[in-house]
């Protein structure tokens, strides 16, 4: 009878483990559904938002999330046009492992680990404001 129970036990740990590793997946244990990307500007000094979020001046590091869509980045400075940025979004390779073992494929699809931003950073010219006194009134 004890050893009934124990063995029940062990198959039941042996499933357990099976099962989470199905459910892991590379990308998202890895590289994580997050990644933090330079922002800097010409000229430097322009605040930094994403999703109302302030992330002080530029130049600094923002956390954004992943995905297929990406985040959009608000940068903003007096006497500037603001400026609303979408950085580029690329295949995290480390993904393609999951190709064998597709319940990991998924897991980093939901989560956004399959994606990544540029390692560059992200560099953004900010135009002059267009000032009222320029329009020709008639």
């Amino acid at each position: 009878m004890l050893l009934h129970k124990n063995m029940k036990i062990v198959t039941i740990g042996v499933l357990m483990f099976i099962v989470s590793v199905a459910l892991s997946s590379c990308a998202t244990i890895l590289k994580g559904p997050r990644q933090t990307v330079l922002v800097t500007s010409e000229p430097s000094g322009a605040k930094v938002e994403v999703n109302g979020v302030s992330y002080g001046t530029t130049p600094t590091e923002v956390s954004l999330k992943k995905g297929f869509d990406g985040q959009t980045i608000l940068l903003s400075k007096e006497g500037y046009e603001k400026k609303y940025v979408r950085p580029e979004i690329n295949f995290e390779a480390v993904s393609i492992v999951n190709v064998f073992f597709w319940p990991g494929f998924v897991v980093d699809a939901l989560s956004g680990a399959m994606m990544r931003y540029p390692n560059k950073g992200i560099n953004v010219n900010l135009e002059p404001e267009k000032s009222a006194k320029n329009t020709v009134e008639r």
